[in-house]
């Protein structure tokens, strides 16, 4: 955090600057000096920690060079990213076989029950109507 961010502090609280994500607007918000604090060193890395932010492909030496040969192997054309996939085609690809498929005759599984336990509490069951 930048200390530009930080706009007041009187020994018990602190006010700061931080932008809303989703209404794009700079906001001041105080807290109490520990809440702060323990908000803030939440980002310190932990000691002997190393952090690689660009290595590899996207190291900046050989950037271009790399991800050119990255997309030749991947066969895409610059710029263009490749269409993500449902949880279905992936398993297809990645396992071999389609995950809504029964392995004796094929047919398509249906969804006819979910049980699941909300903590502490009974086993609850919700039934589905194909």
């Amino acid at each position: 955090m930048a200390q530009s961010r930080i706009k007041d502090y009187d020994g018990e609280w602190v006010t700061f600057e931080y932008e809303d994500k989703r209404t794009k607007e700079h906001m001041l918000t105080p807290l109490p000096a520990e809440e702060f604090i323990a908000l803030l060193i939440r980002h310190i890395p932990d000691k002997h920690f190393r952090q690689i932010r660009y290595a590899g492909m996207y190291s900046t030496r050989t950037r271009k060079r790399d991800l050119a040969t990255a997309r030749a192997c991947l066969k895409l054309e610059r710029g263009k990213d490749p269409i993500p996939l449902n949880w279905r085609e992936r398993r297809r690809r990645s396992a071999g076989y389609d995950p809504l498929a029964c392995p004796k005759c094929g047919e398509e599984l249906a969804l006819v029950k979910v049980a699941y336990r909300s903590r502490d509490g009974p086993l609850k069951e919700r039934t589905f109507d194909n």
